[in-house]
């Protein structure tokens, strides 16, 4: 039981942060140095393709960083250190940490889009009676006796006015 609250106070509660950035979306100070981030930045959907955008980045970055290395490149850094096998490999831990950084991220969007689609198939799951939600109230005519929608001012049968 209480690992189920705890769950439920981690979860997004997307609803709250949608009324909070509609209440304030005119209130240019809101969210400056709240650490508030809002909702259309945030973008809580699917992150499944900035997950593969950040993959593709990590393996251009540490292929380029090779390409450095081992290429018939010369890398220079400004005139500041004058030998070449140096400079390959500042360029190649440069461009390292980039790859490292882009992978991590590349999982944490994976993660939350595992997230996403767990919440998504729940929700298509749930059986919803469209019966009930699909029908309009009926009103019988006291004329003819004939059930027909609530809105009509008039019955469609024998024309009786429920207005006069």
């Amino acid at each position: 039981m209480k690992n189920t609250n705890k769950e439920n106070e981690n979860q997004y509660d997307s609803l709250k942060d949608i009324t909070e950035f509609q209440n304030n979306m005119f209130n240019p100070g809101h969210y400056i140095g709240t650490g508030k981030i809002p909702p259309t930045v945030s973008a809580p959907g699917n992150a499944m393709p900035l997950a593969v955008v950040c993959f593709i980045a990590t393996i251009v970055f540490l292929g380029f960083g090779l390409f450095l290395f081992f290429g018939n490149v010369t890398v220079t850094s400004g005139g500041l250190i004058k030998s070449q096998i140096i400079n390959k490999i500042i360029a190649l831990v440069i461009m390292l940490g980039i790859s490292v950084f882009c992978l991590l991220l590349g999982f944490r969007y994976f993660k939350k889009s595992k997230v996403f689609y767990k919440e998504k198939s729940t929700l298509q799951k749930e059986k919803i009676d469209e019966t009930v939600e699909d029908q309009l109230w009926q009103r019988t005519c006291p004329k003819c006796g004939i059930s027909h929608d609530f809105d009509y001012p008039k019955c469609p049968n024998c024309k009786f006015s429920y207005i006069d």
